[in-house]
């Protein structure tokens, strides 16, 4: 039988699934998190969530409940009521230790450096402690340290930390952020010394794991893709 022109042959239609497009897991996850320090309420059911390459700044007065928020992700507190979640799992913050296993990095707004270890030993302090090797490579650990310090400030990482002001500590305490497996870096409020910092994009641009997150304490708040109110004990959503 001839072909009828125009007309096309039949084929069989396969059913198309439609693709569910899933939303992106957060990093970082906080659940409905409140502390209470006897009758004081510092948080109160505070739920935030951080996604991969976002920069956040959480602002509020004095006793709002900023730093408590920062010590319960970093392990330092514990939370009264609430949990914190990584990749869309629950974890127990126990310790900084455990914080740090899972990626999570704290710059505190006190100084926690050794004055009589060099900037280079305080640096790598956590990597060094993990080493079984009785032996330790100070050309690598002074060359490795300097490679990091040069991206903020012009400082020797040869020097003891005493020697050094307490704006150049604080430096110090944010190189030795950058040298953790971090993928969520928080900053409180080292706001002082980041005045010095030799380029002000270096912590922001600085080499870090695929999928890691800025979770951001009022650090160079124009680059902030959201800014976040926390009142006194309040809660951020």
């Amino acid at each position: 039988m001839p072909a009828v022109r125009g007309m096309k042959p039949r084929t069989a239609t396969a059913s198309v699934k439609e693709e569910t497009v899933m939303a992106p897991v957060p990093v970082l996850e906080i659940r409905n998190v409140s502390k209470h320090f006897g009758a004081v309420k510092a948080l109160t059911d505070v739920s935030f969530s951080l996604k991969k390459g976002e920069v956040h700044a959480l602002c509020g007065e004095n006793g709002a409940g900023k730093s408590t928020l920062m010590n319960i992700i970093a392990g330092v507190l514990q939370p009264t009521e609430g949990e914190v979640l990584v990749d869309g799992a629950p974890v127990k913050v126990t310790s900084p230790a455990v914080a740090q296993s899972l990626g999570l990095g704290l710059v505190h707004q006190e100084i926690a450096l050794c004055p009589d270890a060099t900037v280079a030993e305080n640096m790598f302090m956590a990597a060094t402690n993990r080493r079984r090797s009785p032996f330790m490579n100070y050309g690598r650990l002074e060359r490795d340290a300097q490679a990091v310090m040069n991206r903020l400030a012009p400082i020797d990482v040869r020097r003891k930390v005493a020697e050094l002001p307490i704006s150049s500590q604080q430096l110090v305490e944010i190189a030795k952020a950058l040298t953790l497996d971090c993928r969520v870096l928080i900053f409180d409020e080292p706001t002082a010394a980041l005045t010095g910092i030799r380029d002000p994009g270096a912590v922001r641009d600085h080499p870090r794991p695929e999928g890691a997150g800025y979770f951001n304490h009022l650090y160079q708040p124009s680059h902030g893709r959201d800014f976040q109110p926390l009142r006194p004990g309040d809660g951020v959503s």
